[in-house]
């Protein structure tokens, strides 16, 4: 979870939660509400669990999970993490696992050297798919990640607290 100060307000930052957020839908299955605002979930006083509402699945399937709480100073502490649902993961681990021992049984029982071939082209499919689904859940993630940073003010600097810490850092 990444923790990190916006320099919103309490209210500010619940305002914009409310500002840019539809109620999400009870059909998972609805790629896109059309209420033309960037996320959809459910949120109160302290928490938030949003997606974005866009119309491609991969966007749609990254969460956001989080809480936010009054920093002591000044601005909103920000706790979150963007990832896939749990049982999205467990799918993805069930589904890797029968794939390779699928293919374990296939070199298993065939002694053939043709077979050789078709085996290594199946690994090699097997292997760019996993490394293709991590590329996209990557980009996707840092894209999600930077747009939720851009509209709630986080790890945006105060000019106020810049200016402080340059001025004790000089000697």
């Amino acid at each position: 979870m990444d923790s990190m100060k916006s320099t919103l307000s309490e209210q500010e930052f619940r305002r914009r939660l409310e500002e840019l957020t539809s109620k999400e839908k009870d059909l998972f299955f609805i790629p896109y509400d059309f209420s033309g605002k960037p996320f959809c979930g459910t949120y109160n006083a302290s928490t938030f669990d949003l997606r974005r509402n866009s119309i491609l699945s991969n966007v749609r399937m990254l969460r956001i999970k989080g809480e936010y709480k009054e920093s002591e100073r000044s601005g909103t502490e920000v706790t979150y993490h963007i990832g896939w649902p749990k049982w999205m993961n467990y799918f993805f681990v069930i589904l890797n696992a029968l794939i390779f021992l699928g293919i374990f049984l296939l070199v298993i029982f065939t002694n053939n050297q043709s077979n050789v071939k078709l085996i290594w082209t199946l690994l090699g499919i097997f292997a760019f798919g996993n490394g293709w689904v991590w590329l996209v859940n990557k980009i996707t993630r840092s894209m999600i990640d930077q747009r939720f940073k851009d509209e709630f003010e986080i790890g945006v600097e105060d000019e106020w607290e810049r200016l402080a810490q340059n001025i004790l850092k000089r000697p």
